[in-house]
């Protein structure tokens, strides 16, 4: 069942955000919404324990969302631009190849284009019979 979407796009984009790649995004998003904001983007050094992650969280949870919102915002504005360009070079492109056909079957003289339509097979008979005198 076709769904009309352009599939290799969707699961390229499902691999953008891996756990992997979460780290260093949220880190870049922060990183962004700081220096956007003014603020101090040097923190203390890194702590695996809850409290530190509720206090530096409590920090930082401002700069991460409007870094979040300013990459969302960007790559979503850049995606649009993007596909809409490649969308509009693909309907070009057939439209010139459309075009060009067009110019070619008006240039056939009408002798070959009864040839081509003589060499088919008529419907109502079989191909190897004789055509009818």
């Amino acid at each position: 069942v076709s769904a009309r979407c352009n599939v290799p796009i969707a699961i390229g984009l499902t691999w953008v955000t891996n756990p992997i790649t979460l780290g260093p995004i949220f880190y870049f998003a922060y990183k962004l919404g700081a220096w956007l904001l003014g603020w101090d983007a040097a923190g203390d050094p890194f702590e695996l324990s809850w409290q530190w992650l509720r206090e530096r969280f409590a920090q930082a949870w401002w700069p991460l969302l409007f870094g979040s919102l300013v990459c969302a915002w960007t790559s979503g504005l850049t995606g649009m631009v993007v596909s809409r360009q490649l969308w509009r070079l693909h309907l070009v492109r057939r439209l010139m190849a459309r075009r060009a056909a067009r110019r070619l079957r008006q240039r056939l003289p009408a002798t070959a284009a009864t040839a081509a339509t003589a060499l088919k097979p008529s419907a109502g008979r079989p191909p190897d019979s004789p055509a009818p005198p």
